[in-house]
């Protein structure tokens, strides 16, 4: 049962209340029959029917109608002084009435509430894990974050020693080291052979 739903059945028992009003007017019934209830029912349970949801003071206006419409037959057949076991049995009928209706509103109130909480319990379960994936995703973002910027200063290093790889390249290229320069020999000649001839 909605909310919505439970507005409309109290709305049921306004129209009941007011049916009620009516016959106390014209002196039809002087029991309360269980229509009310009964329609009240219904249409909380039911939640195709439409309805906004009503102001707690408008909410606690119909409920103060309500008791007071069997407040006032009970006063009516108070005043009635003649103390006939008919008029007993009315009376008793009028408070057996009174306390099923009260049940099945307690019964009622109690389903909201119910339904209320389940609801409020479902909306934080799912809040709770809505923010486990965003952290989770915060998470994987960060980790990419971190992969790229790895990768970024991995690249800038190759490229600052392929840089300087090919600024070494040309300088050899210019001036060959000391140590691949080819030696002379000419002048070595006459000095070897004096050392050959050496008994």
């Amino acid at each position: 049962m909605s909310r919505a739903g439970f507005t409309e059945g109290l709305a049921t028992w306004h129209r009941q209340v007011e049916i009620r009003s009516k016959e106390r007017a014209t002196g039809q019934s002087d029991t309360m029959s269980s229509v009310g209830t009964t329609d009240y029912r219904l249409s909380a349970g039911d939640g195709r029917y439409p309805g906004g949801t009503q102001r707690p003071a408008e909410v606690q206006k119909l409920l103060g109608e309500f008791q007071e419409l069997y407040q006032d037959r009970i006063r009516r057949l108070d005043q009635s002084g003649d103390g006939r076991e008919e008029t007993l049995k009315l009376k008793i009928g009028v408070l057996q009435s009174y306390v099923r209706d009260l049940s099945e509103q307690n019964q009622v109130l109690i389903q909201t509430l119910e339904e209320l909480e389940t609801g409020s319990e479902q909306r934080v379960n799912s809040l709770e894990r809505e923010l486990e994936e965003y952290a989770c995703r915060l998470k994987e973002n960060d980790q990419e974050n971190r992969t790229l910027r790895s990768t970024h200063e991995s690249l800038e290093q190759d490229n600052y020693v392929s840089s300087d790889l090919e600024n070494g390249g040309r300088g050899s290229c210019v001036r060959p080291s000391l140590a691949l320069r080819p030696l002379p020999t000419e002048h070595l000649t006459g000095t070897t052979a004096t050392i050959h001839g050496t008994p």
